[in-house]
């Protein structure tokens, strides 16, 4: 009888014992799958902010990209004023030009009008000579 209770103890302590492994070995599965989780957590975390950053950098990107364009488009229209008001300044100059030949060359016409009013007179005259 000695016998069997020391037997059936030491399955009692073996069992405990086995007990006593079987939750520190679940304990440290537990803890790995927790970390691992951590771990997945973490990596998935930083993968947002990479996304998020990258995001970040092509709509800066766009903008930039907007903001030469505008500046394009403002360059572009400030020649396409300068040209148009060249134009108006060479058109200008050119009718001024026109308005004085046209000036000179009534005045010419009127200078020779006159010039044949008074030859005819001469002749009509009878003339000096």
């Amino acid at each position: 009888m000695v016998e069997g209770m020391k037997r059936r103890e030491r399955e009692r302590i073996m069992d405990e014992v086995q007990k006593e492994i079987t939750r520190e070995k679940d304990a440290l599965l537990q803890a790995e799958r927790n970390k691992l989780q951590a771990e997945r957590d973490e990596m998935e975390r930083l993968q947002e902010i990479m996304a998020e950053n990258q995001r970040k950098i092509e709509e800066q990107h766009r903008l930039e990209l907007q903001e030469r364009q505008k500046q394009d488009a403002l360059r572009l229209l400030e020649v396409q004023r300068r040209q148009e008001a060249e134009l108006e300044r060479q058109q200008r100059e050119e009718a001024e030009q026109q308005e004085k030949i046209k000036q000179l060359q009534s005045e010419r016409e009127g200078v020779l009008n006159r010039g044949k009013k008074l030859s005819f007179g001469l002749k009509k005259s009878g003339g000096l000579f």
